[in-house]
């Protein structure tokens, strides 16, 4: 199976993810933090708001790569769920919060099916800058809209995870596969 963990910006996702790896399970990281580097080395302030179609095609190629290596993973070992730090439709859904439509890419999320979506929501008590991520608060809350939009638009089974501690959030996703 290929889970997606996604939600607005700060909302536990790396920190689930990389729980999730401790515990045994396979995950993936996110992309979009080594695009975000690669923009700051180079001379972009915030390279998705300068280049947003630069930035979103990299990131395309790089959760198509990562879409590819999971279902490689599942055939050699198909009882075993792949979780991803955010998934393809992601791109769709951030370049719709600034009023950007890409017909092409948002026909071709068709070809890219996840078993099951976990949408965390924004969680202001955890919520934080960081060198990578520039949006604010309410712009979390936006991005969340968007991605509970397209991942229910696309007919995935979308659970939303409640607020609560790592294990419980862990908890919560495994039980909900079972």
């Amino acid at each position: 199976m290929k889970i997606v963990i996604t939600g607005g910006p700060s909302s536990g996702k790396t920190a689930l993810i990389e729980a999730l790896i401790a515990k045994g399970h396979t995950g993936m990281h996110e992309v979009s933090r080594k695009l975000i580097r690669w923009g700051l080395e180079n001379g972009y302030n915030d390279y998705f708001l300068e280049d947003p179609e630069g930035f979103s095609q990299k990131l395309w190629l790089g959760r198509v790569a990562q879409y590819e290596s999971a279902d490689k993973l599942l055939a050699e070992q198909p009882e075993k769920p792949v979780f991803m730090d955010r998934g393809i439709h992601d791109i769709v859904a951030y370049l719709r919060y600034q009023n950007q439509h890409h017909p092409q890419w948002e026909q071709a999320l068709e070809k890219y099916a996840y078993d099951a979506v976990f949408l965390l929501p924004p969680w202001e008590a955890i919520y934080q800058k960081d060198t990578e991520r520039f949006e604010d608060y309410e712009t979390a809350q936006a991005l969340y809209q968007q991605l509970k939009k397209i991942y229910t638009d696309s007919h995935s089974r979308v659970y939303e995870v409640p607020k609560d501690t790592i294990a419980n959030r862990i908890d919560y996703l495994l039980n909900t596969l079972h």
